[in-house]
């Protein structure tokens, strides 16, 4: 027993099984991990040859797709995503290489890939259809390049009747979301889609698209708009006049574009209209409101109706959170109740029609989210809703036989082709376009 038990002996044989059973561990060891690696490292093969681009969340990787929109840069739609601030940085100063990242533009759009581990996989940018730059890890940090993307460009005839909204009926005459989004803002400043359009009425558009292998890879733009209802009609033609300037004109060669938007936000409903004497719901007494309350949900972008600059940005009172905007010597807007402001905007800033300022909250005096809109001129309050501001421009006197030619042709085409046709562009540019107005028809964007 004292020869078992005996303290030396004892750690003498622990010593020798531990040396003994040392390599034969280590070797089980690495077995085990290299085993380990190399299934996941098939687990990621398989999960990258299954994946698809259109997926919004892949098989061990996630898609992140968004468009760039007025006020907010790429950073910012960014830090939505689940990709580290460090990783962000790195990435826009690779795509800085190759793009001016201070003039990307509202309507371009990204996608980003993650392996579901905060890393990225691949970042594309696409400027327009065709233009699109790929950054994307390499063997030291990232690199980027620009895609290759032969495309072809068609021309397309939709017809479309509204039953529920213009988005439904637009997609449901074979366009999408940005289609529906381009034919509301060539309207923007005199039809107001979330309460103007009525069931029944009917749209006709002349479209180009950019096609590739078959497959729509984005629009160029409108052509020619038609839109029809009972308190609606109205007409659009894409036109550029002899300064270079390109825009939308009406059928007597009138801007489309108008100094204000009908609307700052996309609304539920208004809940309180202008009036010298409304019943206040929290001072319980009546007042002037000389405003237009937009209901709309907690944390919806308010924009600008007109380019101007900020007077005040921050608290006011009873407003709450409150933006003024000075849009000349005549007309200033003011926003109030707003939950935050929009990056940026502050006294001074200079701002552009359609940029986000704020976003709807209930700060101040309020019973729920909603947008205090006003607008006041010469100093005195108006009813933004009978104000009709004139519009920026229109073709000029010297050109109106030559833009009355070009609508012509556009019309010919909408009544000629038949719903839903496509077209090569070059076909329909020699079937309607005589060679003295392709210049006009082929202008940039």
């Amino acid at each position: 027993m004292e020869h078992r038990n005996n303290p030396s002996r004892v750690r003498s044989r622990l010593n020798g099984l531990k040396h003994a059973i040392a390599p034969a561990l280590i070797v089980a060891i690495a077995f085990a991990l290299l085993w380990q690696l190399n299934q996941k490292k098939a687990v990621e093969l398989r999960t990258l040859e299954s994946a698809s681009v259109g997926d919004s969340v892949m098989k061990g990787l996630h898609s992140y797709r968004d468009t760039l929109k007025p006020g907010v840069s790429l950073h910012a739609s960014l830090l939505k995503t689940d990709i580290s601030v460090q990783q962000i940085a790195s990435l826009l100063g690779e795509l800085g290489n190759v793009l001016d990242l201070k003039k990307l533009l509202p309507g371009e759009s990204y996608e980003l890939i993650t392996d579901g581990q905060d890393s990225l996989r691949m970042l594309r940018y696409r400027k327009a259809p065709g233009e699109v730059f790929v950054v994307e890890p390499a063997e030291e940090g990232l690199t980027v390049f620009q895609e290759n993307i032969p495309l072809t460009k068609v021309v397309r005839k939709i017809d479309g009747t509204l039953d529920v909204s213009l988005y439904d009926a637009v997609c449901a005459s074979g366009g999408d979301a940005e289609l529906a989004v381009m034919l509301s803002d060539i309207f923007a400043w005199d039809v107001d889609f979330f309460t103007d359009p009525r069931k029944g009425d009917k749209f006709t558009l002349i479209v180009e698209q950019y096609m590739r292998g078959g497959s729509p890879r984005g629009y160029a733009r409108i052509l020619a708009a038609s839109y029809r209802g009972e308190e609606i009609s109205k007409d659009a033609y894409a036109y550029r006049v002899s300064d270079g300037k390109s825009g939308y004109f009406d059928s007597e060669g009138k801007s489309l574009r108008r100094a204000f938007l009908r609307s700052p936000l996309n609304y539920r409903r208004i809940s309180s209209y202008f009036s010298n004497a409304r019943y206040h719901p929290i001072l319980k007494r009546y007042r002037p409101h000389h405003g237009i309350d937009y209901a709309a949900r907690y944390g919806t972008p308010v924009v600008t109706i007109g380019d101007g600059v900020v007077e005040y940005a921050g608290w006011k009172g009873g407003f709450g959170r409150f933006v003024s905007i000075r849009h000349n010597s005549t007309f200033t807007s003011t926003y109030g109740h707003l939950s935050g402001f929009g990056k940026g905007v502050r006294h001074g800033t200079r701002v552009a029609q359609g940029r986000v300022i704020g976003y709807v909250g209930s700060s101040g005096l309020s019973t729920g989210p909603h947008l205090d809109f006003r607008l006041s001129q010469g100093g005195t309050f108006i009813n933004p809703l009978r104000l009709a501001p004139p519009p920026l421009a229109s073709v000029p006197a010297v050109e109106m036989a030559a833009f009355d030619r070009h609508k012509g042709l556009l019309i010919q085409a909408m009544s000629s082709i038949p719903a839903s046709q496509t077209m090569d562009f070059a076909e329909f540019e020699s079937k309607f376009f005589p060679d003295t107005l392709q210049s006009n028809l082929a202008m940039s964007n």
